[in-house]
Order: C-alpha cells, then structure tokens, then sequence
C-alpha cells in the first residue's frame, strides 16, 4: 500500500515529467563557429545564430506566435523563408550547443553552417520530425538563408566525389539547389517553385496498376518483374495547378530526401541529371492523419544561367503501390539522362 508520502513523490515525478515535455523547447543553443572565415565575421556569425534559434526556441510551444528577427542578423529573404516555414511548422534546434566548422562556398562569396538538427511540431511521427538545416551567411556574418537539407553523411558523400574545383562549384550549386527545391515544396512557396521550373518543364509521374485496368495514361512501362507502371504526363502549368490545390488543403507539408546521385550530360556539361529518394507527407492539420508517399525523383537541371537554373524534366516512380506493397525495380527501370534527348 502506498503512503500518502510515496504517491506525493510520485505526482511530482509525474508533474516534473509533463513540465519537462511543455517546457522543452525553451531552451537556448549555443554556437560556437572556427576556422574558414575570418575571426571578427565567426564571432558575428555565432551572435546571429544565437539570437536566431534564442527566438526560434523560445516561441515554439507557443500556437499562433510570430518570430521577431532583427534585421541586423537576418535578411528580409531570410526572414521571409524563416516566417514561411514557422507557419506551416513551428521548429526548434534540438541541441543546447554546436561547435562546429563554418564551410567557405567554392560557387559563391558565402559561408555555410551545416547539419543544424531542427524538430517539428506538426509532424506525426519520428520519421518525418527531424530535418537537417543549413544556414547561410554573407561575408560580413549575417543571416542571408535557412533552408532544409540533407544530412552531413548525405553531404559528403554528393561533394566529395570530386576535389577538381570546376566540377566541386557545380556539386555545390546543385546540392544548394536541391535542397531550396524542396524547403520551397516545404515552406508551400509557389512563387518561387513556379521560377525553378523552365516554362517548357515536362512533368512526368508514375503509378502502379492492375493489368486488367484501363487507365488515362500517357504512357506505361513493363518492369523487369513485370509490375506495369502507367505515367501521366503534366506541363508546368497543370502541374502548379494541381500543386496549388494540394498547398491550399494541407496546412502541413514535410518532404525529406536522401539517396542524391548526380549525372552530368554528354550532350551538354551545363545540363545535370539528379535522382534521388523523396518522402513526401501531408496532412489537413495536426490532429488529422496525413498521406504519405516514398518513391524514387529524378530531375534534369538546366545550369546555363547559374544565377537562376531551370528544371527541365521531373519525373517520379513510387515505392509502393495501392495497397503498400513495396516494388521492386531495377536500375534500368529507373529514369535517367538518357532517357531524354538533350542537345
């Protein structure tokens, strides 16, 4: 039998453990940056941060806040980014300290610190909370972008591939590229998807079916283990169409990726072709159970113009069919630059 003492223990442990839960976000991160800018401009770097995720940490458990960011440590594009995610998902830094390398940009006058762990609130599951963001500061230190990535083990892998300079700025532009990509899917920026996407983009997407369904498709493929896929195809704008639909019906909208593999044309070394994995989620709201999708992304990016590079291609092939069964391709069954003819 419990004495009234035991279960007043009890209750504190169990009021301490519900305190922790509301209050743990609140807490405050501290970085600390080293070698690859000058001294003055990482001390700069390490007060914006802090006062960054200072106001990020603070203001996550609360509903409807705004983030105030000073424009002596931010940027309006960076605030405007930051304010646009914090709407569709309030997020918080979940380490309490970072000491960690600021990167020099090889493709631009920039500085990067990476594989910042950020939560989620709205997210579901464990699988869709964490992300991975970079931030990106001008030579002075201050705040010129956030945006989601992939993770430092992703990173290298995709840069490391090369130490030839020429061919080390292109994986940089292509990686910075990918990953604005899909924080702007994240943040529900139409605007700025619509600028990525050249206006003759050719949009191709794929879905499993039954053999004895007749389907309105554009075209289908046999896999090798004969599952039949049939794909539709959109031009850019039935694609933002459709995309706009789907931002104004979900609140929330989580895409992660990984998996980058990067391919440079024949035809043209300004044309790159990169696939990689895409895990797709969203829902109407936090207490409403979302849709989630895993399959297989393949772009061709077109980098003639280096300040604004265009999509050219996209397409996707899911990982699973209607009833989550998990397919099984081939390399061969995944799109490639050889696919499309490039001149």
């Amino acid at each position: 039998m419990k004495t009234r003492k035991s279960i007043r223990r009890i209750a504190l442990i169990v009021m301490g453990t519900l305190l922790f839960c509301q209050v743990h976000a609140q807490h405050a991160t501290t970085f600390k940056f080293s070698e690859t800018a000058p001294e003055q401009v990482l001390r700069v770097m390490e007060t914006n941060a802090n006062a960054l995720f200072s106001e990020i940490n603070r203001k996550y458990d609360q509903d409807n806040s705004q983030l105030s960011l000073s424009s002596s440590a931010v940027t309006d594009f960076a605030r405007n980014r930051i304010a646009n995610m914090w709407a569709v998902s309030h997020f918080y830094c979940t380490r309490t300290s970072m000491n960690t390398r600021v990167l020099k940009m090889v493709s631009s006058d920039t500085y990067q610190v990476r594989n910042i762990p950020v939560c989620y609130r709205e997210a579901e599951n464990d699988e869709y909370r964490y992300q991975h963001i970079v931030l990106e500061f001008d030579r002075s230190g201050k705040i010129i972008d956030l945006y989601c990535t992939v993770s430092e083990h992703e990173y290298t892998n995709v840069i490391a591939n090369s130490n030839e300079v020429t061919v080390l700025r292109h994986r940089e532009q292509i990686n910075n590229f990918v990953s604005n990509f899909f924080t702007a899917y994240n943040c529900k920026d139409l605007k700025l998807i619509e600028m990525m996407y050249s206006e003759d983009a050719l949009i191709i997407t794929g879905k499993v079916v039954n053999y004895k369904t007749s389907g309105n498709n554009d075209f289908s493929r046999t896999l090798t283990n004969n599952t039949r896929i049939e794909y539709s195809i959109q031009n850019k704008k039935e694609y933002l169409t459709r995309l706009r639909g789907i931002f104004d019906r979900n609140e929330y909208i989580n895409i992660k990726f990984d998996g980058v593999e990067i391919i440079q044309s024949e035809a043209n070394p300004k044309i790159y072709g990169v696939r990689l994995n895409q895990y797709w989620h969203v829902s109407k709201n936090a207490n409403v159970k979302g849709y989630y999708d895993e399959g297989k992304l393949f772009l061709i990016i077109d980098f003639t113009n280096e300040d604004r590079p265009e999509i050219w291609v996209r397409t996707w092939q899911p990982f699973k069919d209607s009833y989550g069964n998990s397919i099984n391709y081939s390399e061969e069954d995944f799109f490639s630059i050889g696919d499309f003819n490039i001149e």
